[in-house]
This record gives structure tokens, C-alpha cells and sequence, in this order.
């Protein structure tokens, strides 16, 4: 049986969701700021077929915005080592590009050494030609089987409504009493991490009926609606 969480509670798990900055939330509002931004534009979820998807969430339209990273943040060699500690995937780009463009210069593996070694050996016009290439990389869209996998925590901001609900209820600061899997314990949301072994299906799930589930909602005073969706 679900547990009872009080609108407070409800909304202060929510306060640890880093990602609702789309709908003019952020982790410094106050609870009550929280709450009257929530009650002009409640939290919706469309269920197709049980799977949540938040409705509203915009799909993150390439890899800047999906890491946080600015174009303007890399313009030296040390700026994208840096980049490149901290994001595999930025790394392995550099590296597999290191092999088509410095044949002679190019990476050796895909450490983090290796690209120092790469930094030191190249020209002014070479990083030029290297950083192009990065910015191209970074204003595509995310598409590598292993970026889109819901484990990548390099990603920060999730690719699409679904991944954006399935994360909302993984997410959560253990200096919080209240986190989101307990809003999703309260309204009998499962989160499916993979339906067995080798799925890809990674989803949240309404366990309950529509009806009840906005009749829960309403007792409770929680500012989050579900509308049944069929994309066909």
C-alpha cells in the first residue's frame, strides 16, 4: 500500500528534481514559490499505454544543452582536457577524430593521458580544426546507444518527456526526508529498469487507474495531473 505524503512533502521531494527548470521551477525556490508556480501550471503527465511522459518538457535539441556545456566554455587546450575528464563521450569523439585527421599525432587509446600527449603535439590550426569539429559534435542531437541509455549521469538535462519521467522518480538529495521515489510510492508509480534481462524498456508506470490516480491527486491537494494519451 502506498504511503500518505502531506502537499509540503509532496512538494519539497519535487524541490530536489533538478531538471524542472522547464516549467520555471529551480532547486532555490521556496516551497511555497514551489507551490504557486505549480498551481497556475500543474505538473502533467500524458499515460500511453501506463508510461509516463511529462507533457510539457521540451526534448533536448542537441548535446549542449543535453550536458550543460556552453559553446563558449572550451577555447584552450586545457578547456577541453578538462571537458573531456569529465565527459566520456566527448573524449572518445576527440579520440576517434584524432584518427581520421593527425595520423601521425593521433591518439594512442582513449585516456585522458593520451589526449595530453595529442594537446602538446598539436598546431594553433590544428586545434582550430579539432575544436570545429567538437562544436559540430556538440550541436547534434544525441544518438549513440550508450549516451541514451538512462544510466548515462553525464547527460544532465533528459532527452524527452519519458526519459524525463523515469528520471524524475530516480533523482533525489539525501539531505532531503522526502524524495521522489516516495511521491511515486504515493501515487503507485513503478519505475522499470529494464523488463528483463538485456530490455531496453526503461519507463515509469502508472499502476493505477487515471481516474484514481487525478482522484489522489485532488484529495491530496498535489499539484499533478494524468491525461491519457494515444499516439496511434
Amino acid at each position: 500500500m502506498g504511503i500518505q505524503l502531506s502537499r509540503r512533502s509532496f512538494l519539497k521531494g519535487l524541490s530536489t528534481v533538478t531538471f524542472l527548470t522547464f516549467q520555471r521551477i529551480n532547486v532555490s525556490s521556496t516551497i511555497e514559490a514551489l507551490g504557486e508556480i505549480l498551481d497556475k501550471e500543474p505538473l502533467v503527465f500524458n499515460v500511453h499505454h501506463k508510461q509516463l511522459e511529462i507533457a510539457n518538457y521540451f526534448n533536448t535539441p542537441n548535446r549542449y544543452d543535453a550536458y550543460g556545456v556552453n559553446q563558449s566554455d572550451i577555447k584552450t587546450k586545457d578547456d577541453l582536457i578538462d571537458y573531456c575528464d569529465a565527459n566520456s563521450f566527448l573524449l572518445r569523439q576527440v579520440y576517434e577524430y584524432s584518427q581520421q585527421a593527425f595520423e601521425e599525432k593521433m591518439m594512442e587509446d582513449q585516456s585522458i593521458e593520451s589526449l595530453e600527449v595529442l594537446m602538446k603535439k598539436l598546431d594553433s590550426d590544428e586545434f582550430i580544426e579539432l575544436l570545429k569539429n567538437v562544436q559540430e559534435w556538440f550541436e547534434e542531437e544525441p544518438w549513440d546507444d550508450d549516451e541514451l541509455s538512462p544510466y548515462n549521469s553525464e547527460i544532465i538535462s533528459p532527452l524527452n518527456g519519458y526519459d524525463a519521467a523515469f528520471k524524475l522518480f530516480l533523482e533525489g538529495d539525501d539531505s532531503y526526508d522526502i524524495e521522489p521515489n516516495e511521491i511515486a510510492d504515493a501515487l503507485k508509480i513503478s519505475v522499470i529498469e529494464g523488463e528483463h534481462p538485456g530490455s531496453t524498456y526503461y519507463a515509469a508506470e502508472l499502476t493505477m487507474s487515471i481516474d484514481e490516480a487525478n482522484q489522489l491527486a485532488k484529495d491530496n491537494n498535489y499539484p499533478i495531473r494524468f491525461v491519457e494519451v494515444d499516439y496511434g
